[in-house]
């Protein structure tokens, strides 16, 4: 979709979403060559169900500190 308005993909920025439902494999999903993302990637988790906004900073938190692909 992106390289409709940007052919070479110096200006695209991927937004990762659900990173918690599947992060083996994540990262080279992401960074494969089909796709030019210039700008790199963000990961986000988004609240699930009745959490609170601290349990979800909470378990991101957790998510992003302790899965290999997202501590860097």
């Amino acid at each position: 979709m992106s390289q409709s308005v940007d052919k070479t993909g110096e200006r695209t920025l991927a937004v990762v979403t659900k990173v918690d439902k599947a992060p083996e494999g994540l990262l080279e999903k992401v960074t494969a060559d089909d796709v030019n993302i210039g700008l790199g990637y963000v990961c986000v988790r988004n609240r699930i169900g009745d959490e609170t906004y601290e349990e979800a900073r909470d378990i991101a938190h957790q998510l992003f500190e302790t899965h290999p692909p997202f501590q860097d």
